[in-house]
């Protein structure tokens, strides 16, 4: 963060923080199952959105990532 200036808001924080996360730790906490980083089962990003967790084995995922039939399809009474 050595360019952080009164004039200087750092807009892009966010995604470059993302982009490091992604390059450098997202392979290693995929590859030890030791380590607790909540990511999609299906994209392994941890990118904000909506979520569904899988009644049976306990996973996470997004919602968009989700491609089975009937998803969102509530009954209304």
């Amino acid at each position: 963060m050595r360019n952080h200036t009164a004039t200087n808001r750092m807009t892009g924080v966010g995604n470059t923080l993302k982009r490091h996360y992604e390059t450098y730790l997202l392979e290693y906490e995929l590859a030890h199952d030791d380590v607790d980083g909540e990511c999609c089962l299906l994209c392994h990003s941890s990118a904000a959105g909506d979520w569904v967790n899988c009644g049976i084995c306990g996973e996470w995922a997004h919602f968009g990532c989700d491609r089975r039939q009937g998803l969102g399809a509530f009954k209304m009474d």
